[in-house]
């Protein structure tokens, strides 16, 4: 709504307005919370950084390397590890180590990447599924079947957002209830996530 506030809205449930502060950031000046902003204020929601190296001469041999890349990804790097402590603390959403909430953007350029759940404006409301229908299709199927449902869905994610048939809770859901059901630890989702 601002750009001191993001509104959150997960499957049946109303949106809720979160600050800043709320959200793990010092305040709203600071680096991380503004490239935040920018990303989710600017349709298409993608983001690039722009190119690794520069050749000064023209050959591939003398290559130099770009500051201001190694910065912008050093600074998405803590953007990304705040989310998911957010996420985490606020929702109990696990995730396993390492993880990405970005992934190549399809019909970007090259280099160009977008975040893995939706951001859309504030007023558009797309689809309303209640949370225990998201759960429920999950915990009626074995492990192995779980497996693949986990991979269909992480495939999903790999694929332009607007090709994504279930949204990126759907993935969510299945994942802690293989922790839960299965007790799947990190090295394990991580293995099935990459699979």
């Amino acid at each position: 709504e601002n750009d001191s506030t993001i509104l959150l809205e997960l499957p049946g449930k109303p949106p809720i307005e979160y600050n800043c502060r709320q959200m793990g950031f010092r305040n709203q000046e600071t680096k991380t919370w503004k490239m935040l902003i920018d990303i989710l204020s600017s349709a298409p929601h993608t983001f690039n950084f722009g190119i690794a190296y520069t050749y000064p001469d023209g050959s591939k041999r003398n290559r130099q390397k770009c500051k201001d890349y190694d910065a912008k990804w050093k600074l998405f790097d803590e953007l990304n590890k705040k989310l998911l402590m957010f996420f985490k603390s606020e929702f109990g959403w696990n995730f396993p180590e390492s993880f990405k909430l970005y992934k190549n953007a399809v019909t970007g350029e090259n280099g160009e990447r977008s975040f893995k759940f939706i951001a859309e404006p504030a007023s558009s409301h797309d689809e309303v599924v209640p949370l225990d229908n998201i759960e429920k299709r999950f915990l009626s199927l074995d492990e192995s079947a779980l497996v693949k449902e986990i991979g269909v869905l992480n495939n999903d994610f790999s694929v332009d957002s607007w090709v994504h048939t279930d949204p990126p809770e759907f993935l969510i859901a299945a994942l802690n209830v293989g922790r839960n059901k299965f007790g799947w630890h990190d090295a394990r989702v991580k293995e099935i996530i990459q699979y």
